[in-house]
């Protein structure tokens, strides 16, 4: 099991998180806001992501699948590409 300090290590790096922005067409962001928006992301996807595992448990599996995710993200609220 991984403990939360474990967690607090990996952090999206900053370097994608100016890149996710640049590709939008927004422009330039200081390092600082892009570690504010890493640590944001990395927070989220943690909560999806446990959200998806207790789906793929609930179903008798160990790995999570597209539509557990899909599932996840839909229950944050949040709309999905169909596949």
């Amino acid at each position: 099991m991984t403990t939360n300090a474990e967690i607090k290590e990996v952090v999206i790096p900053t370097t994608k998180v100016h890149k996710i922005i640049k590709a939008s067409g927004i422009g330039r962001c200081s390092k600082e806001s892009a570690s504010v928006f890493a640590e944001y992301l990395t927070n989220e996807l943690i909560m999806l992501a446990k959200k998806a595992e207790e789906f793929s448990s609930h179903a008798g599996r160990k790995t999570i699948n597209f539509s557990d995710a899909k599932i996840a993200v839909k229950e944050f609220g949040k709309i999905v590409k169909e596949e």
